[in-house]
């Protein structure tokens, strides 16, 4: 068992741990307290072993109650760890619903090394990627369709030019511009009604 209360106590540094171990070592590693309580039982490789953050109880938990992690089991094997995971979880009861402080949210047995797209996946990704000069190409949903951004309504219309606003040309009516041209409109004889029942 490898004690580290997180990484600024670890006595080896991340490259000697990387010249001492094989890159696809996974490790199954315990969460505790200040005081020594564990809270939560995780497995994965070393990334995820250096990885503080979990889920939100887990950070309420390790502001809380002080955090620092110990290193219980390394394998190549995974099937190892999952089998570890399980017993780990149901020895320590560090499942949610069965203590308190326990932020393993599953049972354990449940982790996976990674998504590999099948071969069907890649070959639709392939056919739609072929003869783009973009390097992330449009999007699916765009290809061979018409751009639903460009409507009947700005087909024909002249897009402003921002330059000349921002330089104070063609920049349109003023706002005492704007209310000369209002008043302009409105009749010379016209009356509010409050001021008509005023004057009656």
């Amino acid at each position: 068992m490898v004690s580290c209360s997180w990484w600024s106590t670890v006595e080896r540094t991340q490259a000697e741990m990387k010249s001492s171990v094989k890159q696809r070592d996974f490790y199954g590693y315990v969460d505790l307290t200040d005081d020594g309580r564990p809270f939560y039982v995780g497995i994965g490789n070393q990334l995820r072993f250096q990885k503080k953050a979990r889920n939100s109880k887990h950070t309420y938990v390790r502001n809380h109650y002080g955090f620092h992690r110990e290193l219980w089991l390394q394998s190549s094997d995974w099937t190892v760890m999952l089998r570890w995971e399980v017993d780990t979880i149901a020895e320590l009861k560090t499942f949610h619903d069965e203590n308190e402080l326990g932020c393993n949210f599953t049972r354990g047995g449940d982790g996976s090394l990674g998504w590999k797209p099948s071969a069907a996946t890649r070959a639709k990704w392939s056919e739609q990627r072929r003869g783009n000069t973009n390097s992330r190409g449009p999007r699916p949903n765009t290809r061979g369709r018409k751009q639903p951004w460009v409507t009947a309504a700005l087909k024909g219309r002249k897009r402003p030019d921002l330059a000349a606003i921002a330089l104070g040309k063609n920049a349109g009516p003023t706002k005492s511009e704007q209310s000369y041209e209002r008043d302009q409109k409105i009749p010379k004889n016209a009356t509010c009604s409050w001021f008509t029942i005023a004057t009656w």
